[in-house]
């Protein structure tokens, strides 16, 4: 499985030169941070609460499974090919108690899957 893993700054431009990138390189699951925006009613996309992070899925080879956690700001975490995708973003001006706390989250929600990819 191939996996691109991108920060698109928030940048539309960015955010459409990686998905052109993730189709011409035939990746088949993108995790992308700090997003310009997220499609509505798009099964391909798992992304958190505030649109910050999200998992995008080649629907051709390997669609998501399952959804795992989308409801916490920053973190969004998928089934794809019975590996755990957990793709999440704090800010660098966060501090260490923000930071311990997303940590926290994360072992959480990764605790007891054998095949786990962070980014």
């Amino acid at each position: 499985m191939d996996v691109l893993q991108i920060n698109v700054n928030r940048s539309r431009s960015a955010q459409d030169l990686a998905l052109n990138t993730m189709r011409m390189e035939r990746a088949d699951v993108c995790l992308m941070v700090e997003l310009h925006s997220v499609p509505r009613n798009n099964g391909n996309w798992v992304a958190d609460r505030d649109g910050k992070v999200a998992i995008i899925a080649s629907s051709e080879a390997y669609p998501i499974q399952q959804v795992v956690s989308v409801t916490q700001s920053g973190i969004a975490a998928a089934r794809i090919n019975g590996v755990l995708f957990v793709c999440c973003y704090v800010s660098p001006s966060a501090g260490v108690p923000e930071f311990e706390e997303m940590m926290q989250r994360i072992d959480v929600l990764a605790r007891g899957h054998p095949r786990v990819v962070f980014a």
